[in-house]
């Protein structure tokens, strides 16, 4: 996933995710919700229906649809 994201951020930027608390490439269905002070990336992919609770750190993961991560939680891998 790390290298197609890397493509992606060469090719179609605008479709890589921005915001407070992201870090590199990442990549966000718009039917994803996240919470208030997650920290996310580098290298994650968020699918649709995800949620992720307030205060969570991903980096280097994927998600898979309608997937929910509780509150502080730690995704590294």
């Amino acid at each position: 996933m790390c290298l197609y994201l890397a493509s992606l951020r060469e090719k179609s930027p605008e479709k890589l995710y921005t915001g407070e608390g992201v870090v590199g490439n990442v990549l966000v269905d718009p039917t994803a919700k996240i919470g208030k002070d997650c920290r996310i990336g580098p290298n994650v992919t968020i699918g649709p229906g995800v949620t992720l609770a307030n205060g969570c750190c991903i980096k280097r993961s994927t998600l898979l649809k309608c997937s929910t991560v509780k509150e502080h939680a730690w995704l590294d891998e």
